[in-house]
C-alpha cells in the first residue's frame, strides 16, 4: 500500500496569510490545525485548506514544500488563489478529495484488526463513488479508500487531447457545516464540471439513496 505525502496550503481568514505544510497524515494534521494545536496557525484561526499536492514519495514532497516557500512558489500560490476565487477547479489533472461525514460520526463502517468493514451507508458511498465516471465522462478514478467517518479519493479530470500528469493540481476537503452556520469558504464556488460540482453530485446521490433505504433520519449524511 502506497504511503501518500501531502503538501498543502492553508489560508487564514483572520490575516489572509497562507501557510505551506507537509505531512503524511492529512486528516490528523487538519484536525490539529482546527483544534489550535499548531503554533503557526493557532492565533490565526479559522484557516481553510485551499491548495494541495499529493505525491507518492518523500523526496518529491520535500522539494515541493521548499519550492512553495520560495518567492516563485509564493507567486504561484497567489496565482492559484486568484483562480480559486473565480471558481476555477476544473483544470485537467488529479485532485485529492477528502469528504467527512456529518458531525464526523462513524456511519461509513468500522475497523476490525486493521480491516475496514463497510456499513450499509458505506457500501452505498462505495457504489456511488464508482459510478462517478458514468455521470461525468471527463473523470477517471484513481486510489480510493473509505474510513469510518471520512473517505479519501483521487479524481483525474481529463481533457480531450491532453495527457493526465502526475502532478496534483488541487485538493478538495469537504466537511458539513453545523446547521446553524452560514459561513462559507470564499475560495469554494461551484463551477459546472468542476471538482466541487462532481463532489456535490456524489454527496447528493449518497444522501438520496441512504434516505430511500430508510437508513437515517437526518438531512445530511
Amino acid at each position: 500500500m502506497n504511503k501518500w505525502h501531502y503538501v498543502y496550503v492553508l489560508l487564514s481568514e483572520i490575516d489572509h496569510h497562507f501557510y505551506v505544510v507537509y505531512t503524511t497524515d492529512l486528516r490528523k494534521r487538519l484536525d490539529e490545525h482546527k483544534a489550535g494545536k499548531v503554533l503557526s496557525t493557532k492565533k490565526r484561526l479559522p484557516v481553510n485548506l485551499v491548495i494541495g499536492n499529493v505525491l507518492s514519495n518523500q523526496a518529491d514532497a520535500t522539494r515541493r514544500e521548499r519550492y512553495l516557500k520560495t518567492a516563485w512558489g509564493k507567486r504561484y500560490i497567489r496565482s492559484k488563489l486568484k483562480n480559486l476565487s473565480h471558481g476555477v477547479n476544473s483544470q485537467p489533472g488529479p485532485y485529492f478529495i477528502t469528504i467527512c461525514t456529518k458531525d464526523q460520526l462513524c456511519t461509513l463502517g468500522y475497523i476490525v484488526t486493521s480491516d475496514m468493514r463497510l456499513s450499509q451507508i458505506g457500501k452505498i458511498a462505495d457504489d456511488c463513488w464508482k459510478e462517478i465516471p458514468q455521470h461525468f465522462p471527463i473523470v477517471r478514478l484513481d486510489t480510493f479508500v473509505i474510513m469510518p467517518n471520512h473517505l479519501h479519493g483521487i479524481i483525474n479530470i481529463k481533457n480531450a487531447g491532453a495527457p493526465i500528469t502526475k502532478t496534483s493540481v488541487g485538493v478538495e476537503y469537504i466537511q458539513p457545516l453545523p446547521a446553524r452556520s452560514k459561513k462559507r469558504n470564499r475560495y469554494q464556488h461551484l463551477t459546472p464540471k468542476s471538482v466541487r460540482s462532481i463532489v456535490r453530485s456524489f454527496k447528493a446521490a449518497v444522501t438520496r439513496k441512504v434516505h430511500d433505504d430508510g437508513l437515517v433520519n437526518s438531512q445530511s449524511v
